[in-house]
């Protein structure tokens, strides 16, 4: 969530990267420059060579898991895939042979999965299989407010969660969780930046031309060869190019409405916040680091980070650590070959394990999405969006919302980026309300005549935050 937004007005949110000094008397804010500025880095020293690079991530990498982990013992959430398979090589290189690799098996004979299983077998680690209960998962929709902090989009949350209520009931307490999210912001998308200025040179009348073609022509309800092209231009024709890098869908305007006094606040907070904390005229590095910090923090981290914190379950992410993001924005995305995706960490994990297991298509960690969105379930809490008192009424497009719940329940295919707006909808519905239905139960029990709570708190002044109206 763009600092200093919040979903309560009473709320603000400290700008990462900066220095506040706050007054005991009076709880005044000055915000200040941090000492420790993040660098531009050197763009014009000595290319190291490849054996250079790897040398100076996996160094990096070992001693952020030797300060993570200092039992040795730790337990790496493991899809077989190039983020967790590192990890586990580094592990391996360092005889932690108590590591434990716990992997998330979509279904009986899922090829992710024996790949992960022969993977793990190289490094001589256990491997401990979770197997994917799309009921059992769907239970997460009855529970989003009270284990999530905020609301975000990501329909991985439902086999994310499974997968840690899983790991919580067979791991012991004292044993650091391993999760390998933020690769792909640190050392995944520096070769996007070319892609995206050479975008925001077509002019913004085409831009905005092929937008309209995109909702004029219904692209957002099928998969297409042309749905692609007119959906990034429809982004680009709508926000600056460091939001449109982050932003989740085009349907603004398509299924839901704000006013643009909010959107523009919107864009200009997030340009802000990037100017003050990377202070940076590269697009790679500024793309990068507001990816590490709107997706990888702010979305992937939080579908296991509440979890574990709740069951006091210590949970680390080594590529989100500050040396870790610091060697990549000012140094990784310098290197020669660095705009192709993770190559550093590709050829780290390839010396560890055979070729074939890292240079390869991967699937994404998802529940097969025509199963889980055309599921009773999901089409009962989606029914929530539809009430003209949900959470979220006064900005979804009801006649869109019915058309796109009827799409969804014949099981027909769409395009990613509609799922994951029909799963942000029903997912932040779900915990607004969820919310207030729990602050309306705790202060029907504060109000109740007689009761030890009411006469404790006799007079006391509500403290409960107020909703945005946005």
């Amino acid at each position: 969530i763009a600092p200093p937004l919040s979903l309560w007005r009473d709320v603000r949110r400290f700008t990462p990267g900066r220095c506040f000094c706050i007054t005991s008397s009076d709880l005044n804010v000055v915000e200040r420059e941090a000492t420790d500025l993040w660098s531009d880095g050197d763009r014009t020293g000595p290319q190291p060579s490849e054996s250079l690079q790897q040398r100076s991530l996996t160094d990096a990498i070992d001693e952020v898991l030797i300060r993570m982990c200092p039992d040795k013992n730790p337990v790496i959430l493991f899809s077989g895939g190039v983020d967790s398979g590192v990890l586990a090589a580094r592990a391996a290189a360092m005889d932690w042979s108590g590591t434990t690799l716990v992997n998330y098996s979509m279904e009986e004979n899922d090829p992710e999965s024996e790949l992960a299983e022969s993977m793990a077998k190289h490094f001589g680690m256990q491997l401990l299989r979770i197997r994917h209960d799309l009921d059992e998962a769907l239970g997460l929709l009855d529970r989003v407010a009270e284990l999530y902090r905020h609301p975000f989009g990501d329909h991985a949350s439902l086999p994310t969660y499974r997968l840690c209520e899983a790991v919580v009931e067979s791991v012991p307490r004292s044993r650091v969780i391993l999760d390998g999210i933020g690769a792909d912001g640190a050392f995944g998308i520096f070769g996007r930046a070319p892609m995206w200025r050479k975008l925001y040179r077509v002019p913004r009348w085409a831009r905005r031309a092929a937008g309209h073609a995109y909702k004029a022509g219904r692209y957002w309800n099928r998969n297409s060869r042309a749905e692609y092209p007119l959906r990034v231009l429809r982004r680009a024709g709508q926000m600056p190019l460091l939001c449109a890098s982050v932003a989740q869908n085009p349907l603004l305007n398509v299924a839901y409405h704000f006013e643009s006094e909010t959107y523009r606040e919107v864009h200009e907070l997030l340009g802000r916040w990037m100017d003050q904390t990377l202070p940076s005229d590269d697009d790679r590095v500024r793309l990068s680091g507001i990816d590490i910090a709107m997706v990888c923090g702010d979305i992937y981290a939080q579908r296991s980070k509440s979890i574990f914190d709740a069951h006091a379950q210590p949970i680390a992410y080594p590529f989100l650590d500050r040396s870790v993001v610091r060697l990549a924005l000012e140094q990784a995305v310098y290197w020669p070959g660095s705009e192709q995706p993770k190559r550093v960490l590709k050829s780290i994990l390839a010396r560890h394990v055979p070729q074939q297991m890292v240079y390869r298509p991967k699937r994404g960690f998802v529940a097969p999405a025509v199963e889980l969105f055309s599921h009773p379930r999901f089409l009962d809490a989606f029914d929530g969006l539809l009430r003209p008192a949900s959470a979220l009424a006064n900005v979804l497009d009801r006649s869109r919302m019915r058309e796109l719940r009827g799409v969804i329940a014949s099981a027909k295919p769409l395009p990613m980026q509609m799922y994951n707006f029909a799963w942000a909808a029903v997912f932040t519905n779900l915990w607004i309300e969820q919310l207030k239905h729990s602050a309306d139960l705790w202060s029907e029990e504060r109000a109740a005549p007689g009761s030890e709570r009411a006469l404790a708190r006799e007079g006391e002044r509500s403290t409960v935050p107020r909703a945005r109206s946005s």
